[in-house]
């Protein structure tokens, strides 16, 4: 793990035999915010990590750009780790996780609303993703300009 700017931290993992690399960060503000958990072989090597740097805090939030396996494949495990974190999307993303049995702790938001916090405030952007090109959510930290 790698702290990028003060609170920022970016976990990456590199998939082979492509070659390509993979990260997930955690936003350590007085409520954790973890961007994406990575696809199960990563969510099982961040998840030590994280549990190093979070001590007895537990993550609050977890943003989900999209449905993917990479961005969201290791939702269950870090929900078994933080059973009480909530999973924030796109209507889309959460119509798929629901067919995975994740119906709790979804919290729904539309393109350019906005998603604060106690230090944190996200706008969200929406682009089309995915091979179907369904919508999915950029989250943009406007008070420290990252994402």
């Amino acid at each position: 793990m790698t702290e990028i700017i003060k609170d920022l931290y970016q976990f990456t993992e590199v998939m082979e035999p492509i070659k390509l690399s993979m990260h997930q960060y955690l936003l350590m503000t007085n409520e954790p915010v973890l961007i994406q958990t990575g696809a199960v072989s990563q969510a099982q090597t961040t998840i030590p990590k994280l549990q190093e740097l979070l001590g007895e805090r537990k993550i609050k939030y977890i943003l989900i750009s999209h449905f993917e396996s990479d961005e969201c494949g290791g939702l269950a495990l870090v929900l078994k780790e933080h059973p009480e974190a909530v999973a924030v999307c796109s209507e889309t993303t959460a119509r798929q996780l629901m067919g995975f049995g994740i119906t709790n702790n979804v919290l729904i938001k539309k393109p350019n609303e906005i998603f604060a916090g106690d230090d944190f405030e996200f706008q969200t952007i929406s682009y089309p993703s995915e091979m179907h090109m369904w919508e999915g959510l950029l989250f943009f930290e406007k008070k420290r300009g990252i994402f």
